[in-house]
């Protein structure tokens, strides 16, 4: 699969999220610590003129998936977040000889890890792009039907 394939889905699946009403906080960006910021400026002198290049680099820092699940819960309760959001995307050899992609959202209560809701779409592989869109949009209605009914676009009354 391309690498680039989360870069389809992420965009529009957090768009749905956030229109449900959701608050969305990365666990995979979010540090524990501040990241020490460094800059670096190299400057290539030619014959006719200088080029100068800036670099800015984050040093690392532990991020909330670094902790185990019990701490990533007492942080994010802490912040006044209330569930987690954890997608799985899922690859299969389909009978009719192609790929066959599943997507499942769930969200899980923070205080007793219940779960508040779970959609799961199916689609059969065309390009990285359209079933990356297809499955995202699908994910997403699931959430805004449950969640924000009238937030759906083109919605039948």
């Amino acid at each position: 699969m391309p690498a680039t394939f989360a870069a389809f889905i992420d965009p529009l699946l957090r768009m749905k999220l956030e229109l449900a009403g959701l608050t969305l906080a990365d666990a995979e960006t979010m540090r524990l610590e501040t990241a020490q910021r460094s800059e670096r400026t190299t400057t290539n002198e030619g014959r006719h003129l200088a080029e100068t290049n800036k670099t800015v680099e984050l040093s690392e820092a532990p991020t909330l998936l670094a902790l185990p699940p019990q701490q990533q819960r007492a942080v994010a309760s802490s912040l006044g977040l209330q569930g987690v959001v954890a997608t799985t995307l899922l690859v299969e050899a389909a009978s009719s000889g192609g790929l066959r992609f599943e997507l499942t959202l769930e969200l899980r209560a923070l205080a007793n890890g219940g779960q508040q809701l779970r959609v799961r779409c199916v689609e059969a592989y065309e390009s990285p792009e359209e079933t990356a869109t297809i499955l995202a949009n699908c994910v997403g209605d699931g959430v805004l039907a449950a969640r924000a009914p009238d937030a759906l676009i083109g919605r039948q009354l």
